[in-house]
């Protein structure tokens, strides 16, 4: 039986035969500078703006990672920051009610307010609440990992991730951004723009070599789009780690296009993958008959 969570690690047979613990899973997130890296950078006073964002993100970052207390003294070597800079950000966090004076020698603490916050967007978000459902499906009748995913720029944005319960299994995280070249979430979002588009967006990739069986260029990636329009569904094997495999088909909501992607670990490649590949055809072609029109 599956249950719907949203786990920040990869599990893989031929990386562990035991189940990660919580310090491992926090280890292994894409942090907020992974991110950063792979996207453009701005200048002058946006520059500054997003800075100074990206250091409220990366307080609450540390304390996920260390999840306990700290002083001032300790976020300000994790920031990197003048000693001024980085008492006004912990006094500002202070005074909003994000964080909270554990003690004179134990430092700050993050109050329940992130939480109630980031419960009260994710628990409205119209997407979700249309496709949440449909993904459940999908996940219960594959037995996988099923994500959704949207395209950002030159990437594949995870929105939501529903995730099995094997205990050797892929997972991810919302938020997550990965290569458009390099799975089969990312062949079946360009698989949706017109042909110009998209072929002007291929020839801007870098094509970074992940495996063996990543995409080498525009030609490749395009002949693989190709062949997945042809079969109605795309499929990448060890393309960005050797060891997993995805299945995906892109869907649209309004005007919007997405893709419901189902991650399987290769050794299960055989016994899932035409089981997975008709769960996930049957449930995006109902899904778009019920909400065809609709924004």
């Amino acid at each position: 039986m599956c249950a719907k969570v949203s786990r920040p690690f990869w599990r893989s047979a031929s990386r562990s035969g035991h189940l990660d613990s919580p310090l491992d899973r926090i280890r292994r997130i894409q942090t907020v500078d992974d991110m950063v890296e792979q996207t453009p950078s701005l200048s002058g006073e946006e520059g500054s703006n997003v800075k100074s964002a990206l250091r409220v993100l990366k307080v609450l970052e540390f304390f996920a990672q260390t999840r306990k207390p700290a002083t001032a003294a300790d976020l300000r070597r994790h920031l990197d920051l003048p000693k001024s800079s980085c008492s006004a950000l912990m006094e500002t966090l202070r005074r909003a009610g994000f964080l909270y004076p554990v003690g004179r020698e134990s430092g700050y603490y993050p109050t329940r307010r992130w939480l109630e916050l980031a419960h009260a967007v994710s628990e409205n978000d119209p997407v979700l609440q249309a496709l949440e459902p449909m993904l459940e499906e999908v996940r219960d009748g594959s037995g996988e990992t099923v994500i959704l995913s949207k395209m950002m720029d030159q990437q594949v944005l995870y929105l939501d991730v529903v995730e099995c319960t094997h205990e050797v299994r892929i997972a991810a995280r919302s938020g997550e951004l990965k290569p458009l070249y390099a799975s089969a979430a990312g062949r079946a979002l360009l698989s949706t723009l017109p042909d110009e588009e998209r072929a002007v967006l291929i020839k801007s990739l870098d094509y970074k070599p992940y495996t063996s069986a990543t995409s080498k260029g525009p030609a490749e990636l395009e002949a693989r789009i190709q062949a997945g329009l042809a079969q109605g569904w795309f499929l990448a094997i060890g393309e960005h780690r050797d060891d997993t495999i995805s299945l995906s088909m892109p869907l649209q909501l309004g005007s919007q296009h997405y893709a419901v992607t189902i991650g399987i670990p290769r050794y299960r490649m055989d016994t899932k993958l035409e089981q997975s590949r008709l769960v996930l055809g049957k449930a995006v072609q109902a899904f778009q008959r019920q909400h065809q029109g609709k924004v």
